[in-house]
């Protein structure tokens, strides 16, 4: 089953629970490693993920318009559906690349017919990839899972001069205070951030809060 089709199966109820019981439990990572097309069909359910991945792409399209990224880099992509969103903001001859812990959601992902993206299994405190070379950062609902200080430097490090990023943050993924937290680091770093609210629609969406913490590395001088 390709990620397209995913969105349109039928919801899990037996692994639904099996979820909530993994989650109060701390077992949610191994839940994931064991069954990511499951565990993305719950989350899709509760956060809509289809619909936040289109609000991504319009907010892009918003805040950069006329602009196409030479490679964009989506860490923590699960199964792909925001990757395959964010493969339309790509340049003509750019690069784009989806990366997980997983490496069964990653081989999950690989059927998308969207033979431009690169899949790879990585953790996004180390990525495999060069020094200032991505032009576009996108993460997305793994915050929660993230050393603070190593991750903002680690994307700082990769991140081309005069390249940008988004952080799309829900609570409890990612608290207030964990947002005031990654904004100081990223100033520390020289990174400039602001925060943009995302519409939800649904009580859980309206509840869990949906906002992007949108950064920018300054071009030398």
């Amino acid at each position: 089953m390709s990620p397209e089709r995913q969105y349109n199966a039928p919801f899990p109820i037996k692994e639904w629970f099996s979820w909530i019981q993994a989650f109060f439990a701390g077992r949610e990572q191994e839940f994931y490693e064991q069954k990511p097309e499951v565990y993305e069909r719950i989350i899709d359910v509760i956060v809509r993920r289809y619909e936040l991945a289109k609000k991504i792409g319009a907010l892009i399209d918003n805040l950069f318009p006329d602009r196409s990224f030479q490679f964009i880099l989506d860490t923590a992509c699960g199964t792909g559906i925001i990757t395959n969103e964010l493969e339309k903001r790509t340049s003509k001859n750019g690069r784009i690349m989806g990366m997980d812990l997983s490496q069964a959601a990653i081989d999950f992902a690989k059927k998308s017919k969207n033979q431009r993206i690169e899949w790879g299994q990585s953790d996004f405190h180390q990525l495999p990839i060069d020094t200032e070379t991505v032009d576009f950062y996108h993460m997305f609902g793994a915050y929660r899972f993230a050393e603070p200080q190593k991750f903002w430097a680690e994307v700082n490090r990769v991140l081309a001069p005069g390249g940008i990023g988004m952080v799309s943050r829900s609570y409890p993924d990612m608290s207030r205070k964990d947002l005031q937290k990654a904004r100081g680091i990223c100033n520390e770093l020289g990174l400039q951030t602001f925060v943009y609210r995302l519409k939800a629609k649904g009580l859980i969406n309206r509840l869990t809060t949906r906002e992007a913490l949108i950064f920018c590395k300054p071009k030398n001088e």
